[in-house]
């Protein structure tokens, strides 16, 4: 009886640890999963998803390692650009998004160069409107966001840029405003600026140059990237308008 007794307790003990170690083995195996399929970042996925009482959702979905951010602005309601942060997950192919720790916020079919959002079932969405459901990577973008985050470390807080004419405006806070066109590049000590906040705008005025920006959805006429404010330059008896956000 006693011998029956510890064979029993020898097998339960065995199948603990057979469990424990395929538990272990699948987690492994998903997280490896993950890596595999995003092994760079930022990954910026972008397109116009159905609106019920609109033309459409301007949409912009940017993951980083830990974190993702979601922007969305709907088309001619205004200037208003809404943001949405949380965590990611990537199970097999479909891709969730979580504002807290268990609410899926939204949730999508993976792939490297395309997402399918899905419905709260985690199911396609049919019908007419299916294929507006979709949107397209942007490399471009992905290059543009590594190039800001370059700026950041070199002490850039705000980046500002407009087309025909180019020009482009770099903000270090501490130090200066350097303003470059493709005919000459200046810098001014942010000391020489006066600084005026009015609502939620805010102007830099200084003797030959001065600069304004106003939070709101402003796409680059050229690259297509989404940024966070409208921007107005004044230089000498120009006057420049463009796209700036905060690095």
């Amino acid at each position: 009886m006693k011998n029956k007794i510890i064979n029993i307790t020898i097998l339960v003990l065995l199948a603990v640890f057979i469990l424990i170690r395929v538990h272990t083995a699948l987690n492994q195996m998903n997280k490896g999963e993950e890596t595999k399929l995003i092994e760079e970042f930022p990954v910026v996925y972008s397109g116009v998803i159905p609106c019920a009482d609109c033309p459409g959702i301007d949409y912009t979905l940017v993951l980083e390692e830990n974190r993702f951010t979601e922007w969305s602005h709907y088309i001619d309601r205004g200037n208003d650009l809404f943001r949405q942060e949380g965590n990611w997950t990537i199970h097999r192919d479909t891709l969730k998004l979580f504002r807290t720790e268990d609410d899926i916020h939204k949730a999508f079919l993976f792939s490297e160069d395309e997402l399918t959002m899905l419905d709260r079932d985690l199911q396609l969405i049919s019908g007419e409107l299916e294929d507006s459901y979709r949107l397209s990577r942007s490399r471009e973008e992905e290059s543009i966001r590594k190039h800001h985050s370059e700026l950041r470390k070199r002490g850039v807080d705000f980046l500002a840029s407009g087309n025909e004419p180019f020009w482009s405006a770099r903000i270090d806070h501490e130090e200066q405003i350097t303003f470059s066109t493709p005919e000459l590049e200046k810098h001014y000590p942010i000391s020489s600026f006066t600084e005026e906040i009015q609502d939620e705008t805010k102007t830099y005025s200084g003797e030959e140059f001065s600069l304004t920006y106003t939070p709101g959805f402003c796409r680059d006429s050229m690259s297509g990237f989404l940024f966070t404010h409208h921007v107005t330059v004044n230089y000498t008896d120009r006057t420049l308008t463009g796209c700036g956000k905060y690095l």
